[in-house]
């Protein structure tokens, strides 16, 4: 018999990940612990039941919840919850990483939405509903809305399952030149086969049937648009990085394999260029920066980060690689932003405590995005971490936080059996990421003439913002020097915008004249770029 403490390895499907696991723990602890994103909603109790595995050989007997959660097939074959069984041995597992969005990330600024001409084609169906779909390099998201009110009914998100074949859009892209059409139906069948899972459980969470769901408006950056379309990206890949297409696309749900009424219209809003897309625009719309009369940055922080310049209307944009550590990917115990995931971090320096606060308020089993900056910003402003990036050794109020060497350098964040750590190559993750988006900002800021200090506001966007604090922002350097007042988080303007689209036609016209608008700088080919990605890889000074 394996001794409690002993590791194993759980084999994934249908990802062919696999992840180690301590005998004894539950397998829902074991799986988050390895930032593998698994639904839930009660702390591990057994009692929302959405935390669904299937044991692929060998099923342990259901347990009173299992029975009570599961049906009768889906038990026989091998369906349990994950929070109710042990890690006994090594085993292969079956899941849906889908996850509920957070209540305060799925509906801010979503039920405000009204729905005068929804579509553009009202029919004569007493009950129609709509998506809006966000797909991001890392995470994809969908909204589902009631077309005749404008009432959103339910959000979930999960990783995006194109990842196993590449972290970015570059290395998807190349997964298309080396395989051509079996390579581009790879990303093609992926992207589609996670939207249908969100699909079925945004509309089992609001009692619906999928064929009641009678349209879609689609955005993301333009690679992930060209796959959900079954379009070859390659051309976004190599100089001058060319889209096969930017404008707004309308295909039915029928011919992408959209698990939704067959002749639903599904979509997508138009892009600017290679790396600036339909998530931009959908942003652009949903803050009013093409209407707005100030000076405002406008940020996107994400995989590619993107960053848009308005002043009085006018629009410039650049899109960075910022790299997926900002997603909680890349990162040693990185994780998406649900339950257990460590999403604000204090440094203590009257007793060297370090405090976290997880999402859902249960034990930390990993850490977010957000918790990844503020862990990372409260170490530099504590003396643990120094401008260049290095764990100090002494001086520090945690300095006796510090574990291992070398490789191995980590800052331990939590107590408990299996703690959460920041390692010394997470904050190069954080350095490198930051470098980039900071790079972009000051080339947008210099082309235009304007200095950090007559911005009126700074609007940060995407599942990265929540929870952030302009003050960690700036103490890392991903934000020039800037009073913290004048910095606000947006939330999800992607599907905001997405949603804003779906539900007035009049907003998908709107949409194509801020396309056409904004100039874009492409940072490859600005001399002074790779300067500033250098320079802006140290913490600032005082920080």
């Amino acid at each position: 018999m394996s001794r409690r403490g002993h590791e194993v390895e759980l084999h994934l499907l249908p990802s062919g990940r696999r992840v180690s696991a301590v005998i004894g723990e539950t397998v829902l602890r074991a799986l988050q612990h390895d930032g593998v994103a698994v639904a839930g909603s009660c702390g591990g109790r057994g009692t929302c039941g959405k935390c669904r595995i299937r044991f692929a050989d060998r099923p342990p007997e259901p347990t009173p919840a299992d029975r009570t959660a599961i049906e009768g097939e889906a038990l026989r074959v091998g369906w349990r919850l994950a929070c109710q069984h042990n890690v006994e041995g090594p085993a292969t597992i079956e899941l849906i990483e889908v996850g509920e969005l957070p209540h305060k990330e799925a509906v801010e600024g979503l039920d405000s939405l009204q729905a005068p001409d929804p579509l553009g084609d009202r029919s004569g169906d007493a009950d129609a509903y709509g998506l809006a779909i966000d797909i991001g390099t890392t995470t994809i998201a969908a909204h589902l809305f009631d077309l005749g009110t404008g009432q959103h009914l339910a959000g979930v998100a999960s990783r995006n399952p194109q990842i196993p074949y590449g972290a970015d859009v570059i290395s998807r892209i190349s997964h298309v030149r080396r395989h051509g059409e079996s390579g581009l139906s790879d990303l093609h069948d992926a992207v589609i086969e996670g939207l249908n899972r969100l699909i079925h459980r945004a509309a089992e969470m609001a009692s619906l049937p999928v064929s009641s769901i009678r349209g879609a408006t689609a955005v993301g950056n333009p690679t992930m648009l060209h796959l959900l379309l079954s379009v070859d990206p390659s051309g976004i890949g190599v100089s001058p990085f060319r889209p096969t297409f930017s404008e707004g696309m309308e295909r039915s749900a029928e011919d992408l394999g959209l698990g939704i009424r067959p002749d639903a219209v599904v979509r997508t809003l138009p892009g600017i260029s290679g790396y600036v897309g339909a998530d931009t625009v959908a942003g652009i719309l949903a803050t009013g920066l093409d209407e707005a009369q100030d000076t405002s940055l406008f940020l996107d922080i994400g995989t590619n980060g993107e960053v848009v310049l308005a002043i009085d209307g006018r629009l410039t944009a650049c899109s960075t690689a910022a790299g997926p550590a900002f997603e909680g990917a890349s990162i040693v115990q990185g994780m998406p932003a649900m339950d257990g995931a460590i999403e604000g971090v204090r440094v203590r320096v009257e007793d060297g405590r370090i405090v976290c606060r997880t999402i859902g308020d249960v034990d930390a089993v990993g850490l977010c995005g957000t918790g990844l900056l503020s862990a990372v910003a409260e170490l530099v402003a504590g003396g643990a971490i120094d401008r260049s990036g290095r764990f100090a050794d002494g001086g520090s109020p945690v300095a006796d936080h510090l574990r291992g060497e070398g490789a191995e350098r980590r800052m331990r964040l939590t107590d408990g059996e299996r703690p959460v750590h920041l390692y010394q190559r997470d904050v190069r993750e954080v350095q490198l990421a930051k470098a980039a988006m900071r790079a972009g900002i000051d080339i947008l800021l210099c082309g235009a003439g304007v200095a950090p200090e007559e911005l009126d506001r700074i609007l940060i966007a995407g599942a990265f913002s929540a929870g952030l604090t302009g003050e960690h922002l700036v103490a890392t350097g991903l934000l020039p020097e800037i009073d913290p007042a004048r910095i606000r988080n947006v939330g999800q303007t992607a599907v905001r915008g997405a949603a804003i689209s779906l539900l007035d036609r009049s907003e998908l016209r709107r949409a194509d004249r801020i396309a056409q608008s904004v100039e874009v700088v492409e940072l490859s080919a600005d001399p002074s770029f790779a300067g500033l990605f250098v320079e802006c890889m140290a913490f600032p000074r005082g920080a």
